[in-house]
């Protein structure tokens, strides 16, 4: 008897995913949001949404800055720093103690370009990190991050750093997403480098349920990237997408396959 609870509990475990530490996030290099690039197309779509947040002020009116948004076909929800942005899958996001902004970024070669203008014209500052949650051992995920402030105040060292998931520490910055990407000497931007600013895409392969990422942002050349501290530590929209599901593990098979055996000779 005892024999058959051992056998029972080792097919079990190893069934279980490994304890690990936090999954790795690797960043793209970012991409200029541009209008040749059409108002739309640079809001990805692999895979399955999970989870897309359109960052602003909640106090505010929700039209025609501040609302909930589709872009490309993505569902973009309406919510602020500290809101929890839930998709239909139980994957959630939520912006860490920022400040957040109802339409004053502007938006460059967008103006008055619709949903895209709603995407990019609002967005939460000062943040500090991003937490998802909601998340499945062993999928992998892709993360967009969307990081727009065109006004004519602001140029190409107003950039956001992303650290890659396994800390909140400065020296784990490996994504740079530039706010706006107008020459610091204000001469007229050279095509395709508008005003307006950046997306970035990041990938990993979740190990728990949760996944946190620090953001960062700095404004000045060789300036040093300051968390949450600077209004540079912003966050338009950002979207949460399902791009792998894994096969059945060997270890799991071989466990549900030592466990059937297990209860057909108990019978």
């Amino acid at each position: 008897m005892k024999m058959n609870q051992f056998l029972t509990s080792a097919a079990i475990f190893a069934m279980l995913p490994m304890a690990a530490s936090a999954a790795t996030i690797s960043w793209a290099p970012s991409e200029n949001l541009y209008q040749g690039n059409t108002t739309q197309a640079f809001v990805d779509t692999s895979g399955t949404l999970a989870v897309a947040m359109n960052a602003t002020d909640t106090t505010s009116p929700v039209t025609p800055l501040g609302g909930s948004v589709t872009v490309n076909g993505v569902a973009f929800q309406h919510g602020g720093s500290g809101d929890v942005i839930t998709g239909v899958g139980g994957e959630s996001i939520t912006l860490a103690t920022g400040d957040n902004n109802f339409g004053a970024f502007d938006d460059g070669e967008f103006s008055g370009d619709g949903a895209i203008f709603t995407l990019l014209r609002s967005g939460s500052f000062r943040l500090e990190s991003v937490t998802l949650a909601g998340l499945t051992s062993g999928y992998t995920y892709q993360i967009q991050v969307f990081t727009n402030d065109a006004r004519g105040n602001r140029h190409e060292f107003f950039q956001v750093g992303l650290t890659d998931g396994t800390s909140l520490d400065v020296a784990d910055i490996t994504g740079i997403s530039d706010l706006n990407n107008s020459p610091v000497n204000g001469d007229p931007p050279v095509f395709p480098q508008t005003n307006a600013g950046d997306s970035i895409i990041g990938s990993f392969v979740a190990n728990g349920s949760t996944q946190t990422f620090g953001v960062f942002g700095r404004d000045a050349d060789g300036g040093t990237f300051t968390n949450g501290g600077t209004g540079a530590s912003q966050i338009n929209g950002i979207q949460l997408r399902i791009t792998a599901i894994p096969e059945p593990s060997s270890a799991a098979l071989l466990g549900l396959g030592g466990l059937a055996l297990i209860l057909r000779r108990r019978k």
